[in-house]
């Protein structure tokens, strides 16, 4: 199981965040975005990304995450293909909000990617401005269709418009 905790808080959030921008006429290319080494898990002035590195073995297995976030209200999940151009992989989201309530109804998101090999395609949110996701959600990833060479490689991109995000991949 691998377990990632991101989350930043107030005077830690904020010295992160200042430092990370120069002062006003200052031309300091060492303390831009662009030249900060690339993370797992990266927080950038308002989300938090986190990425996955999956590997699947066949076209009908399946890879699933459990996903805690809180003081947000936008949760996205993308995948973006490795390797050999043209595997479309999907992610389906649920936000878990409904539990175990007759009657009560949790949102569920789903999308196949286009088999990009250099950018996040595909993706499924919960969650908006007038909606908002704070909570416990699953994410499943699939593959949907492509060209049928395994063992394939992809990425998964868990994005939250909030400071604290917690994915853990399930065995």
């Amino acid at each position: 199981m691998r377990r990632w905790f991101v989350t930043f808080f107030g005077a830690v959030s904020a010295l992160v965040l200042f430092s990370a921008v120069p002062a006003a006429g200052a031309s300091s290319s060492a303390n831009s975005w662009a030249t900060r080494p690339h993370a797992t898990a990266v927080h950038l002035k308002t989300a938090t990304t986190l990425t996955f590195g999956v590997l699947f073995g066949g076209p009908f297995e399946s890879h699933h995450f459990t996903i805690s976030a809180s003081g947000g209200n936008k949760l996205t999940v993308s995948t973006e293909d490795c390797c050999t151009q043209g595997d479309h992989w999907g992610v389906f989201v649920n936000d878990l909000k409904g539990g175990f309530t007759v009657g009560a109804a949790d949102r569920n998101k789903g999308n196949c990617g286009t088999g990009s090999i250099t950018a996040f395609t595909g993706s499924a949110s919960i969650g908006s401005f007038s909606s908002p996701f704070s909570g416990t959600a699953r994410a499943q990833v699939v593959y949907c269709s492509g060209v049928d060479i395994f063992g394939a490689s992809m990425t998964v991109k868990f994005v939250y418009n909030g400071p604290t995000l917690v994915v853990t991949q399930d065995t």
